[in-house]
This record gives structure tokens, sequence and C-alpha cells, in this order.
């Protein structure tokens, strides 16, 4: 398995597929799961569309709300 923490994109970057580029590379690499924690709630849907699922309920790590998302390759 692979884990993934806190993908970010500087904000003039976003939008322009780099964060989708990275995730499709790690794939390409042919593991069997992609572990991954969204640095917030509001990007669960981002990564749902690359194929990952919540498996986590949400839980709390320096003040901050947090869920394990995972894809199996």
């Amino acid at each position: 398995a692979k884990y993934i923490f806190a993908v970010t994109t500087a904000k003039e970057f976003r939008g322009k597929g780099y964060a989708s580029e990275l995730i499709e590379k790690i794939k390409a690499e042919d593991d069997s799961l992609l572990i991954l924690r969204p640095v917030n709630e509001g990007l669960i849907p981002f990564y749902e569309k690359l194929g990952f699922q919540v498996t986590s309920n949400v839980f709390i790590e320096a003040g901050l709300e947090h869920v394990i998302m995972e894809l199996k390759l």
C-alpha cells in the first residue's frame, strides 16, 4: 500500500490538473492499495471522482477533522 497525506496545490496552480496527474502517476505504479488523508473534508468529492472511497469515520487530529480514503487498484 502507498500512503498519501495532505496533497496541496498553490492557489495560482489550482484547476490545472496537477493533483490529478500526481494521483494517476501513483496509480500507474501498480500497487494494490492507496490510502489517502485529504487535507480537508471539502476535497472528498475531488478524490471520489478519482475513485477513492471514505473508509473511516471523521476523527480529530491536531484540532482538525480528518477521514481516511482508500482506492483499491
